[in-house]
């Protein structure tokens, strides 16, 4: 489990403790549902930043064998 999945264990325990009608119960549901967008919204962030990196590192001698084993010309 990751560490934002405990946080969000943390609210659920808090918002347990209140009616599922009442207004605090609502606002923790609503702050667990913004904290996961966030969090989410950061890992794919992270994913794509790292997917740009390697794409502009161009490709390796290996990945450029592979494609040639394909019948595909790799650009040089």
């Amino acid at each position: 489990m990751n560490r934002w999945e405990d946080s969000l264990k943390i609210l659920e325990s808090i918002a347990n403790s209140y009616d599922k009608d009442s207004v605090q119960y609502k606002a923790l549901e609503e702050a667990a549902q913004a904290f996961i967008f966030l969090n989410l919204h950061k890992e794919l962030k992270t994913a794509y930043e790292k997917f740009r990196m390697q794409s502009d590192k161009g490709l390796s001698e290996a990945q450029k064998r592979h494609l040639r084993e394909m019948g595909i010309k790799p650009e040089e």
